[in-house]
């Protein structure tokens, strides 16, 4: 869903009206023409992953000048980052980011279903990973799941994703922001989140030059046409939802597009591609993820699972 650039907190940028770039580094606000900027981002090929929506009141007039996100811990390494710990992960083996210490897990009984469960994980530095309250619920893609484009190695065994096959990515993802129409998101959530104005949509057409691009009514490619997304309804089905990096670093065309991790129609509904799930459930998600410990996406069958848990150091072994 956008472009990306490795961390979890990578600077984002929408592109609005009149040619004005607005980043994003670490969930803090920096706007900047295209003309000042080195070199301005193509969301096809840049460094980039989702996109902030402006903190004003949701009107069609409404212009992508300002952002208010939660700013996060400075990523590790940096100079504000603490002294490493006992609990500070160094080495782990695996394909996680070293300091990835969340994970929300999917599964499904078969490659082909899309009714599954999520459940969530903590990892306290050493020993295996810790299940984190209760399982629950999800809706995936109406054709169930293929190996998409995250973190995990590219030509494994399975069905692989391409736009328009109503599969949901299976595979191991990091997340951007979350998004949603109200003013502010659920009381005690620290993950950046960004209010939407009406007419925001995503390009899934891989024609387009800003495909896999969430953008702003007013954007640069806000005239862009789109396959599917048009017709969506997006204040009730993506009221709130949080952005997965998939297909990112690099945007492949038709490698899929637009993957949300959003509220549910209901428990027999499946999804075009993305996670669903109900929206107290999503609620819970928001409130667990912290930007501190840069959580990840992890979905596929149990079976596949279950084959690469121990060597992806990931939960589910």
């Amino acid at each position: 869903m956008v472009c990306a650039s490795s961390g979890p907190f990578a600077t984002l940028t929408l592109i609005g009206a009149a040619g004005i770039v607005i980043a994003f580094a670490a969930g803090c606000t920096q706007d900047k023409t295209a003309h000042a900027s080195p070199a301005p981002q193509n969301p096809q090929h840049g460094s980039s992953e989702g996109f902030c929506a402006e903190n004003a009141a949701p009107t069609p007039s409404a212009t992508a000048s300002s952002c208010t996100c939660e700013a996060p811990a400075a990523p590790s390494g940096s100079a504000a980052s603490p002294a490493p710990s006992a609990a500070t992960p160094v080495d782990r083996p695996g394909i996680l980011p070293r300091d990835s210490r969340q994970a929300i897990v999917v599964t499904t009984p078969k490659w082909t279903e899309f009714r599954g469960k999520v459940q969530r994980y903590e990892w306290e530095g050493a020993g295996p990973w810790r299940a984190v309250g209760n399982a629950m619920a999800v809706a995936i893609g109406r054709r169930g799941l293929a190996w998409g484009r995250g973190l995990h190695p590219d030509g494994l065994p399975g069905p692989t994703k391409r736009e328009g096959d109503t599969k949901s990515p299976a595979g191991v993802f990091e997340l951007a922001d979350a998004y949603g129409y109200a003013v502010a998101p659920p009381p005690g959530t620290t993950w950046p989140y960004g209010r939407l104005t009406q007419g925001w949509k995503c390009i899934d057409d891989p024609r387009q030059e800003g495909y896999n691009t969430l953008i702003m009514p007013d954007a640069y490619y806000a005239e862009a046409p789109t396959v599917a997304w048009d017709g969506v309804r997006r204040d009730v089905v993506f009221d709130m939802f949080v952005v997965v990096k998939h297909n990112t670093d690099p945007v492949v065309p038709a490698a899929g597009s637009c993957v949300l991790i959003h509220p549910w129609t209901n428990a027999q509904t499946p999804t075009q591609g993305c996670t669903s799930m109900s929206k107290n459930s999503l609620q819970t998600v928001l409130g667990w993820l912290s930007p501190k410990l840069h959580p990840v996406l992890i979905q596929m069958p149990e079976e596949a699972l279950s084959t690469v848990a121990r060597a992806w150091g990931i939960p589910g072994r």
